[in-house]
């Protein structure tokens, strides 16, 4: 049933439980590790467990995104089950994350993604950075972020001189927006 849907879901939507399928076979191919060593820095998908979720918050507000997060895991789940009675060979089926794992994912995703753009502010995806992902807002940052143009790799570029032991910030919203707007959006 909800396979022939999938096609009718929005774009985002189709991309959210791929993203999530995908990330759930590379828990059961042992790929991602359920526990990760906090002191020792890894740029893989293991980076993502230490990444803020405000899932919590999510949850108590019963936000739509937090509904629309347990709806993309039923379908990625009802996805995952198809795969599963095709007897995928290499899956741990064990290793499978949980929903609520799952849910955490989507949230560090919503939370922590980045728009790549390139020079022309023209945008070519989304991304997950976890060192970029530490990087708190200013409405007056810092550093800008850009993105190498055959690699994607995220870059810090000063547009002020930052002094020792100073935070490096950058914004988290579009600067010339109106205030009301910026403060909208960083809710």
């Amino acid at each position: 049933e909800l396979e022939d849907h999938f096609s009718g879901l929005p774009t985002s939507v189709q991309i959210d439980v791929t993203i999530l399928v995908r990330i759930a076979i590379l828990f059961m191919c042992g790929k991602i590790s359920q526990s990760h060593d906090p002191d020792e820095y890894i740029q893989d998908a293991n980076d993502v467990e230490g990444m803020e979720d405000h899932m919590d918050a999510m949850k108590q507000e019963n936000s739509q995104e937090f509904q629309g997060n347990q709806e993309i895991v039923r379908i990625a789940n009802y996805l995952l089950r198809k795969l599963q009675n095709r007897s995928a060979k290499g899956l741990d089926w064990n290793l499978r994350p949980t929903e609520d794992q799952m849910i955490k994912i989507l949230c560090k995703f919503s939370c922590n993604n980045f728009s790549i753009w390139d020079d022309l502010i023209v945008s070519h995806g989304m991304g997950v950075y976890p060192l970029g992902a530490i990087l708190n807002h200013s409405c007056q940052p810092n550093c800008v972020i850009y993105y190498h143009p055959e690699t994607h790799e995220q870059e810090f570029r000063c547009i002020e001189d930052i002094q020792a032991g100073e935070e490096i910030c950058h914004s988290y919203i579009d600067l010339a927006a109106d205030s009301k707007t910026r403060k909208e959006k960083l809710q």
